[in-house]
C-alpha cells in the first residue's frame, strides 16, 4: 500500500534534482542561432502571381532562382526587362484564382504544379541578391516549373511539367511511349537548359 506514495514522492524529488547527462547535452542546443537567417531578401514579383521552384548560385555569388508565372502578365518590381525564349504564345486569362478560402475560413491552393497555361521563369540576382542582372521566361503555355538547379558551370537546368505550347521552344520529344493505361493521366514532362548569362 505505501508504494504508490513512494514512488510519488521519488518522482517530485527528480524534478528538482540536479541535471542529468540528458539534460547538459540538450542544453546545449538551446538559444543556437538559427543557421537559416536570411542574409539578403528581395521582391522578384510584379502586378500578376507567380512562385519560385528551386535554384542556386554561380560560380561568382550570383544567385540564379526558377520558377511558374501564372500570367498574364510576368513582370518584375525593379523594373527589369523580361525576354522571351522561343515563340511566345497567348497569355492565359487574367482572372485565374490562385487560391480560395474553403467553408472552414482554411485557404486552399487551386493552382498547382501541373498548371501549363502559365510560363516557367528564370531571374539572375546579384551576389548580395539586391539587384536584378536577367530575367527570361519561357513561352505562355510551355508548362510549370517544379524544379531548378545550377551546374558547376552556371547554367540553370528547370525541369517541369509540359504545357501545350513546349514546341515552340523546338522541344524534341526523348521517348514517344505511352507507358501508362488508356484511363490513367498521362503527365508529360521537360527539362531545359538554360546558359549562365540566361541568353538562350
Amino acid at each position: 500500500m505505501r508504494t504508490p506514495i513512494v514512488c510519488a514522492l521519488l518522482c517530485i524529488a527528480a524534478t528538482g534534482a540536479a541535471a542529468t547527462r540528458f539534460h547538459q547535452y540538450t542544453d546545449q542546443f538551446k538559444q543556437v542561432d538559427d543557421p537559416a537567417t536570411p542574409v539578403t531578401l528581395s521582391y522578384l514579383g510584379g502586378e500578376s502571381d507567380e512562385w519560385l521552384a528551386g535554384g542556386g548560385f554561380q560560380a561568382d555569388g550570383s544567385i540564379v532562382v526558377a520558377g511558374t508565372a501564372v500570367g498574364p502578365t510576368f513582370s518584375l518590381a525593379s523594373g527589369v526587362s523580361v525576354r522571351v525564349l522561343g515563340a511566345d504564345g497567348t497569355p492565359p486569362a487574367g482572372d485565374r484564382e490562385i487560391s480560395r478560402k474553403d467553408r472552414k475560413g482554411r485557404t486552399t491552393i487551386v493552382i498547382d504544379y501541373e498548371y501549363t497555361d502559365g510560363a516557367p521563369f528564370a531571374v539572375k540576382l546579384s551576389p548580395d541578391g539586391g539587384s536584378v542582372q536577367a530575367a527570361v521566361r519561357l513561352p505562355w503555355g510551355s508548362g510549370s516549373c517544379t524544379g531548378a538547379v545550377v551546374d558547376a558551370s552556371g547554367a540553370l537546368y528547370i525541369a517541369g511539367v509540359c504545357g501545350a505550347n513546349v514546341e515552340a521552344l523546338g522541344a524534341k520529344p526523348v521517348s514517344d511511349t505511352d507507358y501508362l493505361e488508356e484511363d490513367a493521366r498521362n503527365v508529360r514532362c521537360f527539362v531545359a537548359r538554360i546558359d549562365p548569362a540566361l541568353g538562350k
